[in-house]
């Protein structure tokens, strides 16, 4: 493999021709002598100066870019001979277009290509504000020194707890969090020219004080990085992305507790958690002739199956699951006792092959009652009933229908039986009704 190239060679330019750099009579030096700046080139330098490239040349050269604007002098045009075209200062390409861009600290102009011009002319900025960045720099450079990569260190603070993949819940949090607050305050006063060497000390201290609670963050993840309710860096992720006020709640509550609670539990639809509670829901559901068989995590919802209707299978709401029947999960109060007809109160059933099995098992529980179901055309979403009583047949809504009156499929309930001869709807003739939907897939169940 060849030396890796640390700077390119636009962005070396552009510090060789800019003021800041000049603060820094060796690194200048080491631009100017060295056309190209490279691994080996800087692992023979001093652990001070490769400090310095590591951490501060990223600093110096957005300073440095800052440092230009595009002049007023307008961009000429070369023509089309290519012979003719004019290099970048910068870049060294050739050009058709050369713009030009002034420094605004010594008032220097330089030739720059059409990408260049884009990259390096910037907006005026008010210039006591650039001599206070000027002096941050400075100060930054000297604390770096003592304490190499503390801009990376203060600027990623935070970001350090969203690292781990279980979330740090915040009494655990709270004191690594307030040092951060107080580290940058200092860091801060220290850049804009407050503080001595005894703030460095202060600096210095209360990084290593971060790092021994990082040390126990570390120790609480592998504690309980197994346990089934503990909060993943996924679930936060995905109450953040939900926007909204019951997921923000949920959010304060894990973080508060640091586990998944019953109260939790029912706002939290993220594909993980969904699969942790089908497998502990499932332990008791089986027991009941009930089955969970899959998650559907985009419509946040569980697919059921219910002995004996083997091939009709239903959907549930995560939330519906878990705030009726998850107390059982968290050994909480019963809220809805867990019963099939309890279940399939809350389950819809979406699928034509579904409602296929479930109208039949209807019609096969209806045989003794006064009313029985017809038929059905699943396009047009119509079901007919059959009302013996005034031999009658009545065309109802299917989906309606399902969603009511889905429990007869496992009793014949009299209460549903009674409101079910009770519906209105619109009377038809049987024969004609069928040689009118025939084509449409008419099913005589």
């Amino acid at each position: 493999m060849g030396d890796k190239l640390l700077l390119k060679s636009k962005d070396r330019n552009v510090l060789i021709f800019s003021e800041i750099t000049k603060d820094y009579d060796w690194f200048l030096k080491l631009l100017i002598e060295n056309e190209k700046i490279t691994d080996s080139l800087i692992n023979a330098l001093t652990s001070e100066q490769q400090n310095f490239i590591k951490y501060m040349v990223p600093v110096l050269l957005k300073e440095a870019t800052s440092e230009w604007k595009e002049s007023s002098r307008p961009p000429i045009d070369l023509g089309e001979d290519r012979s003719r075209w004019g290099n970048c200062s910068l870049c060294n390409k050739p050009n058709r277009y050369l713009h030009f861009i002034d420094n605004r600290k010594s008032g220097k102009t330089i030739n720059v290509g059409s990408e260049c011009v884009k990259e390096y002319a910037f907006n005026e900025t008010d210039i006591i504000y650039r001599r206070k960045e000027a002096r941050k720099i400075r100060r930054l450079s000297i604390l770096n020194d003592k304490i190499p990569g503390v801009k990376n260190i203060v600027e990623n603070w935070k970001d350090r707890l969203d690292k781990f993949e279980i979330l740090i819940p915040t009494p655990l949090s709270k004191n690594y969090e307030q040092l951060g607050e107080k580290l940058q305050k200092i860091y801060d006063d220290f850049l804009s020219g407050k503080g001595s060497e005894s703030t460095i000390y202060q600096i210095y201290k209360l990084i290593q004080q971060g790092e021994d609670e990082i040390k126990e963050f570390e120790d609480y993840v592998k504690k309980e990085r197994d346990n089934e309710f503990i909060v993943t860096r996924n679930m936060v992720n995905w109450l953040k992305r939900q926007n909204n006020s019951k997921a923000s709640k949920a959010l304060e509550w894990v973080r508060e507790e640091g586990k998944v609670s019953y109260r939790a539990a029912h706002r939290i639809a993220e594909k993980g958690f969904m699969e942790t509670v089908k497998t502990k829901m499932n332990a008791y559901l089986n027991n009941i002739g009930v089955f969970i068989e899959g998650i559907l995590p985009i419509e946040e919802s569980y697919i059921i199956k219910i002995i004996p209707l083997e091939q009709c299978f239903m959907q549930m709401k995560h939330e519906d699951l878990v705030l009726h029947f998850g107390w059982i999960m968290f050994n909480e109060e019963v809220l809805t006792p867990l019963s099939v007809k309890n279940v399939l109160k809350h389950c819809k059933i979406v699928d034509e092959k579904s409602i296929d099995v479930l109208l039949k098992a209807i019609a096969g529980n209806l045989k003794s009652s006064p009313i029985k179901v017809k038929g059905y055309v699943y396009d047009y979403n119509e079901v007919v009933i059959h009302d013996l009583s005034k031999n009658l047949f009545l065309l109802l809504n299917l989906k309606e229908f399902v969603a009511k009156y889905k429990l007869l499929a496992f009793e014949q309930n009299a209460t549903l039986i009674s409101d079910l001869q009770s519906s209105k709807g619109k009377y038809v003739n049987i024969g004609e009704y069928i040689r009118l939907r025939e084509r449409a897939g008419y099913i005589n169940l």
